[in-house]
Formats: structure tokens, sequence, C-alpha cells
């Protein structure tokens, strides 16, 4: 069989404290396009750049507001596997 080659992409969730009004600023200041939106958090697009956009949940992911500093996850997307279970970080949970 064949081996599938596969691009990775490594890219930034913010943490918004409302995601529709963040995802009109970035569409409005910055071009940005809508990849995707499930309300409170949205996929978006700058020049072929994905990032994301996340109303914090309670789950130690704030807004900048909230804690008083910048806040954002990295994200990487090993495009072709995105169903793919490897397990747990070895970090733990929260890595």
């Amino acid at each position: 069989m064949p081996s599938q080659a596969h691009e990775a992409i490594i890219s930034l969730m913010l943490a918004v404290p409302d995601t529709p009004i963040a995802v009109d600023w970035y569409k409005k200041a910055l071009g940005a396009r809508v990849l995707w939106s499930l309300g409170s958090v949205a996929g978006l697009e700058v020049d072929g750049a994905p990032f994301y956009l996340h109303q914090p949940v309670k789950n130690g992911f704030d807004s900048p507001k909230e804690i008083g500093a910048t806040t954002l996850y990295m994200v990487m997307i090993r495009l072709g596997e995105w169903n793919r279970s490897i397990g747990p970080h070895p970090g733990g949970d929260n890595q």
C-alpha cells in the first residue's frame, strides 16, 4: 500500500470573551475568512494561515481579561489524520 503524504499545520487558539464579536473584529480588521463556526468556537484564516477563537469554558483556558495576561493554545493538525487517536499526551491530560 502506498504511503499517504500529510501536511502538518501549526496554528493558535485564542481565548476571547465573546467568539461572535471577535470573529466580526478579525473579519473587519484583518480580512479574516471564517472556515467554520460552532458559536463559542470558530476557525478562521488570514492569507491561508488558520487560527481559532474560543470562549473559555472554565477548564483553565481563560480570556486575557480574566487572568490579566495573553492566553492561547497552540494547535497542531496533521491533515489526513484528524481522527487518529494516539492516547494522552505524556505531559498529562492538559497538555
